[in-house]
């Protein structure tokens, strides 16, 4: 399934002056374990692998937590040295090379060790899509500084099938940084770019498994607005986090059924 990859930043420490400072600087602090907390939780419970009705209610309102948390946190985001500013103005985003295939399964597996969310098959994904028919080479991007690869993000052939009906669409994920790239908008650019490239390609929709959260802000809803499903079996409370993305308006009208993750 496809994921975001998104990482909590290291905490400072917590000074007497800052717990009796201002009641600003109290809040961010209540904020950032708050932030710590409902990341261990989400992590312990995806971990495990039992997501039940009762543990995907904590999931979902973890997730909806999150990006308010995230909002009073923007001032722990980490921030570029001088190398890193000059990597971000030298980032070249392309279509993957022979010579990026041998990195990437590697790179996209130790990028979602340290991912907020992850369903821990990421590595294994990327290698058997590219050894299938539901690879796309335009598709398939990086993103390079000075030969370094710092981004990745893939979409891959899917369908959405209803009886003899099938809807041909793409799925997006993996997308991942490297770790002192992220929150810094080249995860961003990566989805952005790949969906021209998908439009410029005659796709019309592209379907995720991911935080409904951020992806909202690229155009995504909730599949179960258009009646459509995943061929897994998901917590009620979690089915939001299956999502649809119409390249073309209207593209998915009229279409329903399961679509293949």
């Amino acid at each position: 399934m496809g994921c975001w990859s998104e990482s909590i930043v290291n905490e400072r420490p917590v000074t007497l002056a800052c717990a009796l400072g201002t009641v600003s600087m109290q809040i961010k602090v209540a904020f950032r374990s708050i932030t710590v907390t409902l990341f261990c939780v989400g992590r312990i419970i995806r971990e495990s692998g039992r997501i039940n009705s009762k543990s995907g209610r904590i999931l979902v309102k973890a997730d909806e937590l999150m990006p308010k948390v995230e909002e009073y946190l923007s001032w722990q985001r980490p921030h570029f040295n001088r190398k890193q500013v000059q990597q971000m103005r030298n980032i070249q985003i392309h279509e993957e090379t022979e010579a990026n295939y041998a990195e990437i399964p590697d790179f996209v597996g130790q990028a979602f060790k340290t991912a907020r969310v992850t369903g821990g098959e990421e590595r294994d994904m990327v290698v058997r899509i590219h050894k299938s028919d539901r690879f796309i080479p335009e598709l398939s991007l990086v993103a390079e500084t000075n030969g370094e690869l710092v981004g990745y993000i893939m979409l891959s052939k899917t369908k959405v099938t209803s009886g003899n009906h099938v809807h041909e669409a793409l799925l997006l994920g993996p997308v991942c940084t490297k770790v002192e790239m992220r929150n810094h908008g080249l995860g961003r650019e990566l989805i952005k770019k790949s969906l021209i490239i998908a439009k410029n390609m005659g796709f019309t929709s592209v379907f995720l498994a991911g935080d409904r959260h951020y992806y909202s802000r690229f155009g995504f809803v909730p599949a179960s607005k258009y009646g459509i499903k995943c061929q897994y079996d998901i917590p009620a409370e979690l089915l939001d986090n299956i999502m649809a993305l119409e390249l073309f308006p209207g593209a998915l009208a009229g279409v329903s059924g399961v679509v293949e993750l």
